[in-house]
């Protein structure tokens, strides 16, 4: 019974220690934390470097919007969806193909002011992967 005990404060210590230590600097995310201009400086995707990144975050929960570019906005790319808790759920197009729509999911997270954004889904976007996003001036 005695290292049952000692085994439980163990865990509860433990636990307590990552959330206070190891996890304190990250942030719930919700939607209006990431409204804005984002900038990330230097990105690599399909394991070619694609340079900075903008991404604008615009909208509400239920009328999310995204726009994402780089090399000087020859690739750009704008999306619609909604939002639920730090999933935003939606459709996109590229700037020179309006009709043709593709799914997606971008999770988004938030640790010590900066803005990390995952793809997933159909289409060009999927699996760009974004971190160290900094609000833009």
């Amino acid at each position: 019974m005695e290292k049952r005990k000692t085994l439980i404060a163990l865990v509860v210590a433990t636990f307590l220690a990552a959330s206070l230590l190891g996890c304190g600097n990250i942030s719930q995310f919700s939607y209006s934390d990431g409204l804005g201009e984002w900038d990330f400086p230097s990105v690599t995707f399909n394991s070619s470097p694609i340079g900075a990144v903008h991404l604008s975050v615009m909208g509400t929960d239920s009328a999310a919007m995204l726009d994402i570019s780089w090399n000087s906005g020859s690739s750009f790319y704008m999306g619609d969806g909604t939002v639920s808790g730090n999933k935003f759920t939606g459709t996109y197009c590229s700037n020179s193909d309006l009709a043709t729509r593709y799914n997606f999911t971008v999770t988004f997270s938030l640790s010590s002011g900066k803005l990390k954004a995952s793809f997933s889904g159909d289409g060009p976007l999927d699996g760009l992967a974004l971190a160290n996003g900094v609000k833009a001036p």
